[in-house]
């Protein structure tokens, strides 16, 4: 029973012949979104300042190799980037000789990724038991199946993921310029 209902996600064929005589081209979407805010500021001619926030909000839906709920892809489902960088500095001359610069900066990034059958108990539809978790999300889908001839069926074992990242930084550089020519 298991087997037939495995056989009966792939779809009828659309091209003629017996091998590869299935078409399947669905767009992939990418809604991006990006901004930058930068300030600059001169409180004199000896001190000068930079403060700039980035945004970028990019999400992506990317289809499988064959129509839901048999997908056949290990990098279909949706993915949603959001990226923020905050970054200030100040400059200061402080003598003919000597120049100061303090930069900080962060930078986060946030990764959310859901398979194409995100939410979706298919396993427990085909009769494979023991992969779905009933109401948790994050066990729905269809495990990869491969069949000899055949493109492969489910979804990618590396989704759901969240991944974040987060870099902070701070430096300060004292320019100290010496010689003949000063």
């Amino acid at each position: 029973k298991v087997g037939q209902n495995l056989i009966n996600l792939y779809p009828d064929p659309n091209l003629s012949g017996i091998a590869s005589n299935y078409l399947y081209t669905p767009a992939q979407i990418t809604n991006s979104n990006n901004y930058d805010i930068k300030i600059d500021q001169n409180f004199g001619s000896n001190n000068q300042a930079f403060f700039r926030y980035s945004k970028q909000n990019t999400n992506q839906a990317v289809p499988g190799a064959l129509p839901a709920p048999a997908v056949g892809s290990t990098n279909a489902g949706t993915f949603v980037i959001p990226t923020h960088q905050f970054v200030v500095s100040d400059t200061q001359t402080l003598s003919a000789h000597v120049v100061n610069e303090t930069r900080a900066g962060i930078g986060r990034l946030y990764i959310l990724t859901e398979q194409a059958n995100y939410g979706v108990e298919v396993a427990s539809q085909v009769g494979i038991p023991g992969i779905n978790g009933g109401n948790d999300p994050l066990r729905s889908g269809l495990p990869t199946i491969n069949v000899t001839g055949f493109a492969a069926l489910g979804d990618s074992g590396t989704k759901p993921g969240i991944i974040v990242s987060e870099n902070w930084q701070y430096s300060d550089n004292l320019s100290w310029f010496t010689g003949p020519d000063r």
